[in-house]
This record gives structure tokens, C-alpha cells and sequence, in this order.
């Protein structure tokens, strides 16, 4: 925990999960940097014209350019409905599972696309890689971004 004391700041605290913080703990002691796997994805919750009680889901928003997800042929659109053999019901399933993912590991995504099923392998990368491709922007075509940067 890390906690402030500055005007008007007195008393905020800033934590990270212990779970994170004991996967970390070997490259930290090592004095190397922490692998973070991504995906390149934005998401949003399950489909707005789906009847509530659904089953849920999380909607591809926006995919980057040369990142994981795109390589593996997700497009803006597409409903994550399962991860690895598990429902998704909501976007912050599959942000967790690929924050505890290894670099480099492969996910099954059972994906809905067009009243279609389809089935994506998507590998995970280190997010060191969008510093690579540098900051890119969005170009306002079904929300996909231009460039190499982003979340």
C-alpha cells in the first residue's frame, strides 16, 4: 500500500492485489522488470440489445493494431462468451484471467460474431510491446485504433 499525505490528499491509499504482488515478488527481487500479459482489447459489458438476464458476455469495443487479439483475427463486435472452457458473463472475467495469465500462454475465446460462433486461439504478449509500436490514435472506423499504442 502506498499512501499520500499532501493538501487535500491526506488519508488516500493506493493498493495492488496480493495476488499480484506475490507473482511479482520473484522478478522484483531479481531486480528485472514484471511481465504483464495482454490482449489488445477494449471492452464493454454484454450486448445492449440482448433481454436482461442474459447470459452475459463481454463486447469487443475496439481492437489495437498488431496486438495480440488482432493478429488472432478478433474484430470490433465480436461477444467473448467464453474463456478457456469458462461462461463470461462480464468484461472483467477475461481482464482478469489475462492479467493472471503468463506471458506468452495460449487462451481459447468461444466467440459470438455476426449470430455466429467462433472459436479464437489467442496468445498473450508482454505490454511492454505497446511501447514499442509507439502511441497510435483512434480513427473512428467501428472502433478500431490506428497506430501501436493504448490499453
Amino acid at each position: 500500500i502506498i499512501s499520500m499525505r499532501a493538501l487535500f490528499g491526506e488519508g488516500i491509499g493506493f493498493g495492488i492485489p496480493v495476488d499480484s504482488a506475490k507473482a511479482a515478488l520473484p522478478s522484483l527481487l531479481q531486480k528485472k522488470k514484471v511481465p504483464r500479459s495482454y490482449l489488445g482489447l477494449k471492452m464493454a459489458a454484454g450486448a445492449p440489445d440482448r433481454p436482461r438476464g442474459g447470459s452475459g458476455g463481454a463486447v469487443v469495443e475496439m481492437v489495437l493494431p498488431r496486438s495480440p487479439a488482432a493478429e488472432a483475427g478478433l474484430e470490433a463486435e465480436d461477444e467473448i462468451v467464453e474463456l478457456d472452457g469458462r461462461k463470461i458473463r462480464q468484461f472483467d472475467e477475461v481482464q482478469a484471467a489475462v492479467r493472471s495469465a503468463t506471458v506468452g500462454s495460449a487462451l481459447k475465446l468461444k466467440v459470438r460474431r455476426g449470430g455466429q460462433t467462433v472459436h479464437v486461439d489467442v496468445k498473450t504478449a508482454d505490454i511492454r510491446r505497446l511501447r514499442e509500436g509507439g502511441s497510435g490514435s483512434m480513427d473512428g472506423h467501428r472502433g478500431r485504433a490506428s497506430g501501436g499504442g493504448g490499453g
